[in-house]
């Protein structure tokens, strides 16, 4: 599928194709003098090692001149240079990976053939491009792969590292894979990881079933978004709205670009009944492992009958002998307050020190300036007494549930 961009605006998304590590921006071609293939994909296949051999030796040169030259106090640490190189692998996984497994993404030709999508004129699995390509593919999946060999190793001993106390190196080194992340989400590095894996490795899977393969697209944006949404795992909060915006902006693409696709129409109708069949027979097997108490619970949002009927018998025996006096002295709804929090299990001293504080409270309102406004409204210091009288009945009648 192409997409026509009006105007000047397709001459300046020319550089975003670098990114997707395709340099025929650049002229490779006129580089090495031949205008082969394999050559731009063993180029494609060298960059980000070349970068993290780069940031390395960089560390290391600085290292030397350091030991060399009193000048340099500060060099480079280790794991600052090994962080980096996460960062950029962890930025261009996705690239890498998609550019991996151009070699296996072939679709079928009129004739009976199959041409790579990337390079229409290689035949796929006849010619000896297509092999050594297939070759180099197997060999350049070896990157993403120690990739995520290396996160998850780092994921799972996380939590054990922090708790015993060796965790400092370990923050500093994988900086780029937990820094960004609130704590009790350390791991959505490692999902972001799997997400974009998966994003890549869908339309090789599915290349001739393009009428599955954008559902299956949706639903792992969907899945993304609704962990997203859910544990709001970046540290900061415009992290987490741009992320789902971005998330959303793609579903709006996948649903704009669906009716472009070239389908079959028999077997896209049979894909999307399969499709509309996973949440019935879901829904049929899901309520096969209930219990009628569950079911029950279910309909009650989560509470069981017998739970209700035992807090009702509960509040006949224990609630029913207090007594909440309607007319009479505070205290002595007071008291009954405080009996009712100590039977529910709460203790009477906090529940006694909050009343006095609320007293208190109402005491610090009444300050000179405060006393001599009221005395100027109202003309004396019988309506300041009788105005402070009826605020101590309103808060204790709020405290303790009655009316003067």
């Amino acid at each position: 599928m192409s997409v026509s961009y009006f105007g000047s605006f397709a001459g300046a998304l020319e550089p975003r194709s670098l990114r997707t590590f395709n340099f025929d921006i650049i002229r490779v071609g006129c580089i090495y003098g031949s205008d082969s293939p394999v050559l731009k994909f063993i180029s494609q296949l060298l960059v980000c090692p070349i970068g993290c051999w780069a940031l390395l030796g960089g560390c290391g040169c600085f290292f030397l001149i350091g030991c060399v030259s009193s000048r340099l106090q500060h060099p480079v640490p280790l794991d600052t240079s090994i962080s980096r190189c996460g960062m950029l692998l962890f930025a261009f996984f996705l690239s890498i990976t998609l550019r991996n497994l151009m070699p296996f993404q072939c679709v079928p030709n009129p004739d009976g053939s199959s041409s790579m999508v990337s390079q229409p004129g290689i035949i796929c699995y006849d010619s000896d491009e297509h092999v050594l390509l297939m070759v180099l593919a197997m060999v350049g999946l070896l990157q993403p792969f120690l990739v995520l060999c290396w996160a998850t190793y780092a994921t799972v001993t996380f939590p054990s590292r922090i708790a015993s106390g060796r965790g400092l190196c370990l923050v500093h080194r994988y900086r780029f894979l937990f820094h960004r992340f609130k704590p009790d989400c350390f791991y959505y590095g490692l999902f972001l990881l799997y997400r974009n894996g998966l994003i890549a490795l869908l339309p090789v899977l599915l290349v001739k079933l393009p009428e599955v393969q954008v559902p299956f697209m949706g639903m792992v944006l969907l899945i993304s978004m609704a962990l997203q949404s859910r544990k709001y795992p970046w540290r900061s909060t415009e992290a987490n709205y741009i992320e789902l915006l971005l998330t959303g902006f793609l579903l709006v693409i996948l649903l704009g670009a669906a009716p472009l696709l070239e389908i079959n129409i028999d077997t896209s109708s049979e894909a999307l009944g399969w499709l509309l069949c996973v949440p019935v027979v879901g829904l049929v097997v899901l309520a096969g492992y209930w219990d009628p108490e569950q079911m029950q619970m279910l309909a009650n949002y989560g509470i069981s009958l017998q739970d209700v009927h035992q807090a009702y018998r509960w509040m006949q025996q224990e609630l029913s002998p207090l007594r909440m006096p309607r007319f009479g002295r505070v205290w002595r709804r007071e008291a009954v307050v405080v009996d009712l929090l100590h039977r529910v299990e709460l203790p009477s001293s906090s529940t006694s020190a909050q009343i006095v504080a609320g007293r208190k409270a109402l005491q610090s309102q009444r300050r000179p300036h405060f006393d001599h406004q009221l005395r100027h409204r109202c003309g004396g210091a019988f309506c300041v007494r009788s105005l402070s009288m009826s605020a101590a009945k309103s808060l204790a009648g709020g405290m303790c549930g009655g009316t003067e």
